[in-house]
Parts: structure tokens; sequence; C-alpha cells
């Protein structure tokens, strides 16, 4: 395993400029053994002047603190486990160039495969012994399972007080969002608890399998919301965002529990008002928007619009249907009526939430969907 060798890119963190240079703050930048590595990832006996950390196992992600400073440099990163322990340590100005702490050139390094989690490889006690390498702000067991994958930081303000300074991870294979106090200071359990425990206090955020990516996006009025893609159920994108820390998803699901957006009517059928003849040259009919109080602030017009499948037979094959909202607890019909044609007037701001009701992946234009107009 290359993670501790300076003459390789593998198991390292690599810091660039943004036109692809070394900025002179790396370690090996004015080393007189220092060379460029990108071509191979390797130059033996040299020192890879990309270098800004070592001793990483599979680094998925690492998220840099939007919290910060002017240039400060904070980060985590989560470090994915072999056997044990999955990791996620912190990085960046403080951490660089403590030579009392016995790191190859000034490097941050953060012990694989010495040290895998809190322990020596392998090991899951007395593990107090960290001389030389970043201690994992938190770490956990794999439970059978485990890969610290997506991460992001909120950033201060987004979602009130209370949530300033959080770290948001995903653990792909335990299927949750936790997040963690990034600010905390924390003694871990290393001499007494065996096998060794972390202290950091962790929250459920959600539970959501397979999570890949994370980050904070642009939302509506200047706001921002979280955006998270998964692999699961095909491949999905969920946004969730926080007005007072009351949590609203386009996906009805947030915070571990379901969150019901109710229709304006709780109808059992959708049929929604014909398109005038003559329209447009699209089939269907007109999608009902709400307006008003029934929006959320900073929409004009709002709405919700549920595919599903209808039953099938043998002159129809599969119906492709839509419908609004099915009340909770209750059975609705999928309408075999033409997909909707969804009007947008110019000068109004719309919010439309899509829902798939059905249990199998589908595709908008399998619905006869189509949206025209000059809205915003």
């Amino acid at each position: 395993d290359e993670s501790q060798e300076v003459d390789s890119l593998f198991g390292g963190i690599i810091r660039l400029t943004g036109e692809g240079e070394i900025p002179p703050g790396n370690p090996f930048y004015n080393d007189p053994d220092g060379v460029r590595c990108n071509a191979t990832g390797k130059v033996s006996g040299k020192k890879c002047q990309e270098l800004y950390a070592i001793g990483l196992r599979n680094p998925w992600r690492l998220a840099m603190d939007p919290n910060t400073e002017g240039d400060k440099i904070r980060f985590h990163v989560n470090d994915v486990g072999a056997s044990t322990w999955e990791e996620i340590s912190i990085g960046g100005d403080d951490y660089e160039n403590a030579a009392e702490l016995g790191w190859i050139g000034g490097l941050q390094n953060f012990g694989w495969p010495e040290r895998e989690g809190p322990c020596n490889w392998g090991e899951k006690s007395n593990c107090n012994d960290y001389e030389g390498f970043i201690h994992p702000i938190h770490f956990y067991e794999h439970e059978g399972g485990g890969a610290a994958t997506a991460a992001a930081f909120i950033p201060d303000g987004t979602w009130g007080e209370g949530y300033d300074g959080k770290y948001l991870w995903a653990d792909f294979i335990l299927g949750r969002i936790q997040m963690f106090d990034s600010y905390a200071e924390v003694d871990h359990c290393l001499d007494d608890c065996n096998p060794v425990v972390s202290l950091m206090p962790v929250e459920t955020f959600t539970n959501y399998p397979d999570v890949v990516t994370m980050r904070f996006g642009p939302y509506v009025n200047g706001k921002k919301a979280l955006y998270y893609t998964s692999t699961a159920n095909g491949g999905v994108m969920r946004q969730v965002y926080c007005e007072s820390c009351a949590y609203v998803t386009d996906d009805s699901t947030a915070n571990g529990a379901n969150v019901t957006l109710a229709p304006t009517a709780a109808p059992t059928a959708f049929v929604p008002p014909v398109r005038p003849e003559g329209e447009g040259g699209y089939p269907g009919v007109l999608f009902p928007w709400s307006s008003g109080a029934d929006c959320p602030d900073g929409y004009d017009y709002c709405g919700i619009l549920e595919f599903c499948m209808g039953e099938s037979t043998s002159e129809t094959g599969p119906v492709y249907g839509f419908r609004l909202p099915c009340p909770v607890g209750e059975t609705c019909e999928c309408n075999a009526v033409p997909g909707p044609l969804i009007r947008l007037t110019a000068g109004n701001i719309y919010k439309l939430t899509l829902r798939n009701a059905g249990t199998e992946v589908t595709n908008l234009h399998t619905h006869g969907l189509h949206i025209v107009g000059d809205g915003d």
C-alpha cells in the first residue's frame, strides 16, 4: 500500500490551483526532490508536489467548511474503512506544519495502513497512541457493513443557529444521513472502553440508502437547500429545505419521518379541466394550479402531480396515468387520461412537485407530460 509514500499520489489528498498548477503552500513546492506526479501517479524516489496530505485508504468525499474566515482552509474527509472502522477526519491550515508530530515533510498524515479509525489496523482497544497521525474526529464500527460516503457542511444561517457548524454525512451501506457539530471538542473513550468508542454526539438527520453525493445549492429567494443523490431505486436526486427548521421536501420524506404535502382538495380521482379546442397542438388537459395562501412564500402558483400506473390489460397494455396526491391511508385510482399540459404564464413563479406514485421506475415522457410558456 502506497498511502505512506510521498512519491505516490495514491491514498493522498491533492491540492492544485484553478489553472492546474502547484500552490506555493504545498509541502513539496520548493523541495529539491519535488516533481509533478500527475502523468503516472508515481515517480519513484521523488516527492509529489501535488500532495497536501497522505495516509488515506478510500477517501470517498472531502467536504470544505464554508464557514471559515477569509482564506482559511478547513475540511473533513470521509475515509471508507477496510475491516473494522469508518472514520471522519479533520484537516486544513491548523493541521499542516506541526513538525513536532513527526509528519513527513509537513504533510498531514491520516495513518493508513498503519492505522484504521482510532486504532492500529485490525484492533479495537488500547488505541490512545496516535503519535505522528491525525486522530479522526469521529469513528464507528462497521456494524456488519458500513461506508462513509457523501458529506456536506451546513452553511451558517441556512437553517437557523441550531444548525450552524453542523456536518452531515451519509453511510452508503447503513442507509442513513447523520449529523454532528464539527466544532465540538470531544475526548473519545480510547483507554477504558473495549472496543473504543467515539463520544461525538451524533443525530440522525434522515434515513435513505446508497447516498453518494450531497451539497448545498440555490433554492428560492436567495435561500439554499440540501441536494443529495442516491443510486437506489434506479438513481434519484432529493432536495431538503428547512423553513425555521420545519422540514419540507419535494419527495415527501424528511428527517426520518413522512411529511404529507396535502392538496387543496382531497380527490379520489383526478379529472382536470379539458384544454380548449385548438390550443397549442398537444393533446390532453390543463393542469390546475393552486395559488395564493396555498403556496409557499415566494411562489405565485404551486401544484403536486403524481405519476402512476393503472391496471394493465391485454388490449391496452400498461396504463400510464396521473393524479393529484392520494391522501394518506386511502386508495386512489390512476386515471387513464391524456397527459396534462402544464401552462406557465410570464411574470409568475411556479413550484411544481413531481412524484412517482408507482413501485417501478418511470419516465416523464411515457405519461405525456408537456410544459410550455415562459414563466420562471
